[in-house]
């Protein structure tokens, strides 16, 4: 995987429709190669992942060489105006975006827009500028009409600004940040969707500085779902708890049963994992066994010859052998229905770690006696590795073969050529480390170590990231199969699942034993632990659910609380509301709209999205308090016949609604917000009327008359998005 660093911007001809002739928001750009994976690293904090072949051009086709991605943020209410994007959402009528930000992603190929490939997703982390958690629209450019292989089809869709300007917004994502009790301000539950009373619901407070990735739930409504009332946040000797701001947050699924519970062992089950079809299961345990079982848990296979405990089974690439690491000082390797084939013996010393060459030919271990041994399939000693200081834990092959990865107790993990030397040292751990792993494609390795952290690393040996979170030795750490998650498993009776960033997304727990292993099935779908308590267990992967039971711990610097709670649940839908009239005092109605069906996953300030374009993260604005009229204006006493005109307000200026002359017979606007007014004129000039003169126009009389006529004052040409802000302070 290559990193490119974008030092540059430029301006771009992606498809727009800027407010202004002589200025835009400028982009980011960058050249990728489309015949590998890429990240598009920048300046701002932004990456780009984009994967191998992930783009065509107009005709459908597969785009070769070098593309461009060209990448940009809407961050204020001067670059909103500036790009000339819609701002309106609604089904039948119009209603005003908030939002948190908007981005876009477009990407060129000789100067001409190119599209992502079907089943191809583009992967962009946001900066901690952009603010995740609400829901995701994207903007619509086609009017509905784009082909087939590039656009899902969409049915709902947003207030078209002008005759000429047919784009609209979509929701693609709904946020989690308030899955469920009351509403954001876009929506209006129309059917019962919990049984708790209101009373006994209630909402936390959260360091989001400490911990941005709790966005998500900071409008988030959780009920008690325990039996011991001295764990329930509502009673009155634990009013604390809803009181004190809480730097962490951990969420663990209650009453998350195994699919299947593989019983056999006499003794602690060290590993546990997958034959690489996916087809068969290998557990090693203390108790001087391997037993080979079915998906389903049937058992197939027990191989006895070991004296001592064994510590690794692991498949051979073409699921017909299992090699073993054993007490004993040997390794042996094994059919799959328990024939003893070979034994390794060399070592002076437990051997504790054992696995085959990609190819099958070789197979590497790891003892107590700090070396480790590369061997041919049948038994004979190809290569000794010396360099570790103490026991090695844990060896692998890296995918391609042509290196081995070795962690110790002496510290550190290292990185060796087949010829014995080491290429690379990695050495930031306090403690021992038990694990060491590739990434399926050989660019990463991760390690699991007794300073209770797992950490992330390039294959030149960079520390990425450190992932944090275990009370405990972390045992083991292995990649999913598709490189995008880590599982850990802890002492500290947990096994977390992480992204490749760091930040964690699950956890699994069990009540009363330590996990020693957890591995990913070959699909990614299933999670397979080993535990002390004797067994192994395949687990489903966990998804945040409404009405079910989740233990809750949250955790500052001085307290600790721990209890069990549920989210109340979201509705299935999305809803706006409409007014019906043209006054403040009339009903409010809702009218559903149904959401995009494009692929797009959300977790944290990461979108994994299968369009280029733009991107908001925002709500439609359903306001009682707003007035709705027909506006004319002036500019300095004379009559304006034609203008876009923008309202600026909301909190810190988000709500950015544009008027173009159709839309001035029903312009509406709060006047409890601060408001401001800024018309587009030709030849990049403009006008404004002040939040101070605004706040002074006749509120009771506009009520009255249903109409106003702004008197703006007209300024100089705009010449740069740097004038704009500063007029728009």
């Amino acid at each position: 995987m290559f990193f490119i660093q974008v030092c540059t911007t430029q301006s771009s001809q992606a498809p727009s429709k800027a407010t202004f002739k002589s200025f835009d928001v400028s982009y980011a750009s960058a050249g990728v190669d489309v015949s590998k994976e890429e990240n598009v690293s920048f300046k701002n904090g932004t990456n780009i992942k984009v994967p191998v072949n992930a783009f065509v051009d107009a005709s459908g086709a597969t785009v070769k060489g070098k593309v461009n991605i060209e990448y940009r943020e809407l961050k204020n209410a001067s670059e909103i105006v500036a790009s000339g994007i819609p701002t309106n959402y609604a089904n039948d009528k119009k209603q005003q975006f908030e939002t948190e930000g908007v981005i876009e992603v477009r990407a060129k190929s000789n100067g001409k827009q190119v599209y992502l490939a079907k089943n191809k997703t583009i992967e962009v982390k946001l900066p901690k500028e952009v603010a995740a958690g609400q829901n995701l629209y994207y903007l619509e450019e086609g009017g509905g009409k784009s082909s087939s292989l590039l656009h899902n089809p969409f049915i709902s869709q947003a207030y078209a600004q002008s005759e000429n300007d047919k784009r609209r917004w979509v929701l693609v994502h709904q946020g989690v940040a308030s899955p469920g009790g009351t509403p954001p301000a876009n929506r209006t539950d129309t059917t019962p969707t919990t049984n708790i009373r209101k009373k006994e619901s209630f909402k936390l407070k959260l360091n989001l500085s400490a911990s941005p990735e709790l966005a998500k739930y900071r409008n988030t409504r959780w009920a008690f779902a325990g039996k011991n009332e001295a764990q329930n946040p509502t009673t009155e000797a634990n009013q604390w708890v809803l009181n004190e701001t809480w730097d962490r947050m951990e969420l663990v699924q209650a009453l998350f049963a195994p699919n299947v519970v593989l019983k056999g062992h006499q003794k602690a089950v060290a590993t546990a994992v997958f034959s690489p079809n996916g087809s068969y299961l290998v557990t090693a345990s203390s108790d001087k066994t391997a037993k080979v079982w079915s998906v389903t848990g049937r058992l197939i296979a027990t191989l006895r010859g070991h004296k001592d405990f064994i510590r690794t089974a692991v498949f051979s690439k073409n699921n017909q052998y299992i090699v073993t690491a054993s007490g004993d000082n040997t390794a042996k390797i094994w059919s799959t229905r328990g024939q003893l084939l070979h034994t390794l013996s060399g070592h002076t010393n437990s051997v504790y770690s054992a696995s085959f060459s990609p190819d099958g030919k070789k197979v590497i271990t790891g003892s107590e006696d700090g070396t480790a041994k590369i061997w041919s399939f049948d038994g004979k000693l190809l290569k000794t590795l010396t360099g570790h200081r103490k026991a090695v834990y844990s060896t692998e092959f890296s995918p391609n073969g042509k290196y081995v990865l070795t962690a110790s107790a002496d510290k550190t993990a290292k990185v060796w050529s087949l010829d014995g030397k080491i290429i690379r040292d990695l050495k930031r751990h306090r403690r021992a480390i038990f694990s060491a792993r590739f990434s399926p494609n050989g660019s990463k390795i991760v390690t699991a170590s007794a300073d209770r952290t797992a950490r992330i690393w390039s294959f030149t040996g960079r520390q990425l990231h450190r992932l944090k979170g275990h009370r405990k030795a972390v045992y083991a750490a292995t990649f999913s199969p598709n490189g995008q998650y880590i599982l850990t498993a802890s002492e500290d009776n947990t096994a977390k699942l992480w992204d490749v960033q760091g930040t964690k997304v699950s956890t699994l727990k069990s009540e009363n034993s330590p996990f020693s292993y957890a591995v990913f099935s070959p699909n990614g779908r299933y999670i397979l632990t080993a535990s002390k308590d004797n067994t192994a267990k395949l687990w489903t992967k966990p998804d945040l659910a409404a009405n079910t039971p989740y233990q809750l711990e949250l955790s500052n610097n001085q307290k600790v609380f721990q209890t069990t709670i549920k989210i109340l649940p979201a509705t299935t839908q999305e809803t706006a509301s409409v007014e019906r009239g043209d006054t403040s005092n009339t009903d409010v109605v809702t009218t559903p709209i149904q959401k995009s069906t494009e692929e797009v996953v959300v977790t944290g300030k990461t979108i994994k999205v299968n369009r280029c374009g733009y991107y908001s993260f925002a709500r439609p604005i359903r306001d009682k308090n707003t007035i709705t009229m027909r506006a004319q204006f002036k500019v300095d006493g004379k009559k304006l016949n034609n203008a876009t005109i923008y309202l600026i307000s909301g909190k810190n200026d988000k709500v950015v609604t544009k008027f173009g002359k159709y839309e001035w017979r029903n312009f509406r606007f709060n006047p409890g917000e601060r408001n401001q007014i800024l018309a587009i004129l030709p030849d990049d000039r403009v006008a404004t009327l002040g939040r101070k003169d605004f706040s002074k126009i006749p509120v009771q009389q506009i009520i009255k008359n249903k109409k106003y006529v702004f008197d703006l004052s007209k300024k100089s040409k705009v010449k740069s998005l740097k004038v704009l802000k500063q007029l728009l302070q």
